[in-house]
């Protein structure tokens, strides 16, 4: 049977078991992404941005700078070398054309991380939008399928009962237990694919893979 179910199909004879679709989200029209790993990491980048303009307005001069050094110096050829340690202070008096181009820098980076944020949240909610459209497309040909093998599955078992009657003969036999295992096969593999729709739906929504022990 299992062999006959890779041949027939070129799915691997595990994909006879129900996929594990444990804990599959509710799909609703309002798509959350407030939780996206790569729509947080844009968030911290704005918030990044905002907080060098901010510090780039109050700063309206390079920090003061305090230097160490130590200075050796010998009053003879045979006197003792004595070291002395000199510390400078640096106050830099800056400018106001540095500090306005400064501020313009920043406000511009954090005009263009605020872009980014836009265009990523636009993007991730297309592609969302997208899956659990498809999502909703094959849960609807995964039911037509199932109902379709148990109908199937149903008549043959009618079939085979009345050839134990002696009252159908064995090519009609055959022929509706290969309908019943074509149309078990069909159901398998829609099952199959509509979870790998949820796989991608979730992964659209940012939402990381459960390790099963």
């Amino acid at each position: 049977m299992a062999a006959e179910f890779t041949a027939l199909t070129g799915l691997p004879a595990s994909a006879l078991s129900d996929p594990k679709t444990e804990g599959m989200l509710a799909f609703q029209s309002a798509l959350s992404l407030s939780e996206h790993p790569a729509l947080l990491h844009a968030k911290q980048q704005v918030s990044l941005a905002q907080a060098r303009r901010e510090l780039a307005a109050v700063q309206s001069r390079p920090n003061p700078e305090i230097s160490l050094g130590l200075v050796s110096d010998k009053g003879g050829f045979t006197a003792p070398e004595e070291k002395s340690l000199m510390i400078g202070t640096r106050i830099p008096l800056g400018s106001s054309a540095k500090h306005q181009s400064r501020i313009l820098t920043t406000q511009a980076d954090e005009l263009a991380a605020q872009a980014s944020l836009r265009k990523l949240e636009s993007s991730l909610k297309a592609r969302a939008k997208a899956t659990a459209s498809s999502v909703s497309l094959f849960e609807e040909l995964k039911k037509t399928a199932e109902e379709r093998a148990k109908a199937n599955q149903e008549a043959f078992a009618l079939i085979q009962k009345s050839f134990e009657l002696g009252e159908t003969d064995l090519p009609t036999l055959l022929r509706f237990e290969q309908q019943a295992f074509e149309a078990q096969r069909l159901a398998r593999k829609a099952t199959v694919e509509h979870a790998a729709k949820v796989s991608d739906y979730k992964q659209a929504l940012g939402i990381l893979p459960e390790n099963t022990p």
